[in-house]
């Protein structure tokens, strides 16, 4: 029995401990960060934020976008039941902007939740490049849109992927939640630099207006949210993808742990549209991850043999935070939560395991 465990502990650690180091290695080695020199690029974009109940932080946050340093882009706001207090000041600023635009949400549209809102914005839309970002979202720098059109002009892509750090809070829950977005990031870069992409960050990314197509569309019509996903699968393998991995966007957390997992579980059925194979990809690292956890488990409960789940897991914690250093340090995160691995890793899993359900009892709609 002693054996037995101790076999499944040391598979556990080892493959997790390749796969990661596989997949950093893949993300260092691929040409994520570069600088070229190009002319200054004049590609027209179309800004949209579709916005539901905003509070009263957007109209900071819209300011910035508007603030932007790059001449040729409008900003188009589809919101829905607004405050009156936030109704009046949007009328104020897009009086005296030339490039905004507010539209109320017209509730004939076919589609549904957020798909809806993209829709009628993105048809109302001037210009062939469209950006995405949401109402609790914000640039830190004000080169955000010229860093999006110098990466299309010097790859000459069709969808441009972007990463959207939260704000660094204080409290546990603000360290597990940055923790989560690491974890995912770390997936999306890792896809990426192998060619084969399996989602993308709604509220940083732009494509070109003509991928929202009826064929696009007509595919995923019974998806009301998930967009930013659905377009990386429908055109990863017949348009040029590239990643943008500097932080300018940056993200207001949910503050409570409920507002939080409502805000992941209206993603997660859009997880139902991959393909096995991709599914496979993102469930390595947990399925050994459990592994290890369980057979610790195992040694301590049922064997009362410590010494040797403490010290798998001290070497396991020492490499962890090792690496998410390295991985913070590459995508400018100045606030680490690698440094609280050993808390954070089980506990993770442990709300993995339970998305099935919580997905099951929660409501899934846009909000």
């Amino acid at each position: 029995m002693e054996f037995l465990i101790a076999i499944i502990s040391i598979i556990g650690i080892l493959g997790t401990i390749y796969i990661h180091q596989k997949r950093w290695s893949s993300i260092r080695k691929s040409t994520l960060k570069y600088h070229q020199e190009v002319s200054y690029p004049t590609i027209p974009i179309s800004v949209i934020i579709c916005s539901q109940n905003p509070e009263s932080r957007f109209i900071e946050y819209l300011k910035r976008i508007l603030d932007q340093n790059y001449s040729h882009f409008e900003v188009i706001v589809l919101i829905s039941k607004p405050t009156e207090k936030v109704e009046i000041e949007l009328n104020s600023i897009s009086a005296s902007t030339r490039n905004l635009r507010i539209i109320a949400l017209d509730e004939s549209c076919p589609y549904t939740e957020k798909k809806q809102a993209l829709n009628q914005a993105i048809k109302a839309s001037s210009h062939e490049w469209i950006v995405t970002i949401d109402d609790d979202c914000y640039p830190e720098s004000e080169h955000w849109l010229l860093s999006i059109a110098k990466k299309i002009e010097q790859e000459n892509c069709d969808i441009v992927l972007g990463i959207s750090p939260f704000i660094s809070q204080s409290g546990f829950l603000q360290k597990f939640i940055r923790f989560d977005w690491l974890r995912a990031n770390l997936d999306l870069l890792s896809s990426w630099s192998i060619n084969r992409p399996i989602f993308g960050v709604g509220r940083n990314m732009a494509f070109q207006k003509n991928l929202w197509s009826e064929e696009y569309l007509n595919k995923y019509q019974e998806l009301g949210a998930g967009d930013d996903t659905c377009l990386v699968q429908f055109y990863r393998e017949s348009k040029r993808i590239s990643l943008m991995c500097e932080s300018h966007v940056f993200t207001f957390p949910k503050l409570t742990f409920y507002e939080w997992v409502l805000q992941k579980n209206r993603h997660y059925k859009t997880g139902f549209q991959l393909n096995f194979q991709d599914k496979k990809y993102l469930a390595q690292t947990p399925i050994f991850l459990f592994l290890f956890f369980i057979s610790i488990w195992i040694w301590i409960s049922w064997l009362a043999h410590p010494f040797m789940p403490i010290l798998l897991y001290l070497y396991y914690s020492i490499y962890r935070i090792n690496q998410l250093f390295q991985v913070e340090k590459f995508l400018s995160i100045r606030r680490k939560t690698c440094w609280f691995v050993p808390v954070l890793e089980p506990l993770h899993l442990i709300y993995q395991l339970l998305t099935p359900i919580l997905f099951l009892i929660l409501p899934r709609r846009w909000k």
